[in-house]
This record gives structure tokens, sequence and C-alpha cells, in this order.
């Protein structure tokens, strides 16, 4: 199933799961069942109660995209843009790059599973001079590999540049590299 509608179907079942509840609140942790994760939780007198939720390892399963990672783009050599992007596990994508805030350094994006361990990504963004006026849109399309222990990619970038008009006015090829972040 696209996960874009299981995300939804989960959604649409916790409203109508708890929507009888006489008490408004959100559904703890363990009450939403997700494969692959186990619930870890701490219980102290008079401290925080703290529930996370813990990804369950095994030999067999591949390592996921889904995570935060910083990201370089690649241009003849340079680097062009540099990011933290996180993938979702419903299959989106939202990326905060080194863009000053005033051209726009929030965007987002959609991907999905080609193969073992591949991915494509197509992220359109806004476009804008350096007065910050509105000047077209940018589509990334990107096409990585993680790598088997699941905390780099690689992979090809292609810019498709457009005007307001939706004429295009550049189209560049690159690199982009991930490595992931973590807690630790």
């Amino acid at each position: 199933m696209n996960p874009a509608i299981r995300h939804g179907a989960l959604i649409a079942g916790l409203f109508v799961a708890f929507a009888s509840s006489a008490r408004a609140a959100c559904p703890t942790p363990r009450q939403i069942r997700m494969p692959g994760v186990s619930w870890s939780d701490s219980r102290n007198e008079g401290q925080a109660h703290v529930v996370r939720a813990v990804a369950v390892e095994s030999p067999d399963r591949e390592p996921s995209i889904v995570g935060l990672w910083k990201v370089d783009l690649i241009m003849d050599g340079q680097v062009i843009d540099r990011g933290f992007d996180a993938w979702h596990g419903d299959g989106t994508e939202t990326l905060n790059d080194s863009v000053s805030p005033l051209l726009g350094n929030v965007c987002l994006g959609v991907w999905e599973q080609t193969g073992r361990r591949t991915y494509k990504l197509k992220h359109p963004s806004w476009s804008y001079d350096n007065a910050g006026n509105l000047v077209g849109t940018v589509i990334i399309h990107e096409l990585i590999t993680l790598d088997r222990g699941g905390n780099s990619y690689r992979g090809t970038v292609v810019f498709d540049v457009f005007d307001l008009d939706e004429n295009q006015v550049f189209e560049g090829t690159g690199e982009v590299v991930g490595k992931r972040i973590t807690a630790r």
C-alpha cells in the first residue's frame, strides 16, 4: 500500500477509535501498533513519564531512509547547497537548507523506494531573486542509494528551474551526499 494512503488510513482509524472517548486526549504510543517498533517505557516516582519508540533490530531487515540527514548538493565539484533533510515514514520529506530564510530555506518533497536501498525524491521549491521577489520554481529530482549500514547515501540530482510562466530556464545535474544525524 502507498505510504501516504497507509498514513491517511492510520490517522482516520485513530479518529474513529478515539472519537467516542469521553476525555480529550491523544492515544498513548502503546495504543499505536507500528511494525518494526517496540516501546521503551521509563516510570520513576516523582519524575516525568517518558515513552519512546525503539527500532527493532533484525539482521534480515534493510536499513531505512527515514530519519534526519545532513546533505550536500554538489555541482561541478562545488557544494552549492547544504541542509538538514528529514525523510518521513509517510513518503514526505522536509529540507531546511542553508539559503537565507528571506529566499525560502524550508521546502517539501515526496519520495518512494525504487529498489533495494534505492530511493527517488521529487522536491519542488519556490525560486526567489536576491531582492526576495518570487521568480519561479525549482524541481529537484534525486536518485539515491543508501549504504549497507544505513548511515550515509550518495546519488544524482537534477535541478529543473522554471520561470513564473512555467518555461524551463535552466537544467543542471550534480551529486547529492547525505550523512545520517543520530541522537547519540
